[in-house]
Parts: structure tokens; sequence; C-alpha cells
């Protein structure tokens, strides 16, 4: 679980940093601080609202409204499934004038699987499949 959280700060913190120049250390802290409980709160709601492969409409509205409501260039429905659908792909450009490139991927879809992790904020979702009831785990990777 906390190597879960970190893999998030990390995410979120890179993203920020990708923005600012590298002699503004001072400010990516305050920034983190400003925002460190906006951030677990995020990851504890997606976390315990987990939605599986191809479902992921709420998910990806979410990461999408942050990511504008922090200046990125925001496409999302990126991308086709196999039926032809709209997919929730989200892709976001910050643009911070000339120099290296920075690319992040990272996957938003749950595994069904029921956690047994025994947090407040664990995954109660449950669904129903042929071979019986099974749980949503949000594995949140990058």
């Amino acid at each position: 679980m906390k190597t879960r959280l970190t893999c998030w700060i990390g995410m979120v913190s890179l993203l920020l940093a990708m923005g600012m120049a590298a002699n503004a250390q001072s400010d990516l802290d305050q920034r983190i601080d400003n925002n460190i409980n906006d951030w677990v709160g995020t990851y504890k709601h997606l976390h315990e609202h987990p939605e599986l492969s191809t479902e992921e409409k709420e998910t990806s509205a979410l990461v999408a409204g942050q990511l504008k409501k922090i200046g990125y260039e925001v496409t999302d429905h990126f991308g086709k499934y196999d039926s032809g659908n709209a997919a929730y792909g989200v892709v976001a450009v910050l643009r911070n004038g000339t120099g290296p490139t920075v690319y992040v991927r990272t996957d938003m879809d749950a595994l069904p699987v029921t956690e047994n992790t025994g947090l407040p904020y664990a995954s109660k979702v449950r669904e129903k499949r042929p071979n019986g009831e099974v749980g949503r785990d949000a594995r949140l990777r990058a």
C-alpha cells in the first residue's frame, strides 16, 4: 500500500515538476505541502471506487479534469476499443518551452480481484461474474 501511495504522490510530483524550472525546488515543496491532502484524498477515492478495463468513465473524467485544472492541454476519450467504441484514454500536454520532453504512462483500470488489505478506503465494489462474485482492486500503478 505504501508503495502505491508513494508511486501516486511521485507521479503527481513529477507532473508538477515538469512545469517548473530546476531551481524552483522550494516552490515545488510548497505546492506539495499545499496539495498533499487533496492528492491523498484523490488516491483514496480512486482506490475505493475502482473501474475495470473499458469501464473507466469516472476515473478518466476525474484524471482529465484534474490535469486541466493545473494547466495541461487535455485530450480525453483517446483511442478506440476493439468494439469501435471510444476509449477512456487521457493524453495531457504541459507546454514548458524548449528542452527535453518527458512522457509518463500509467494505467487506471482495476483488477477483478477481492482486496484484502483491511484499509478503511479499501474497495468494497463487487461484481457478478460467470463463475461467481468477485471484488475490484484498484492497482494504481505507473
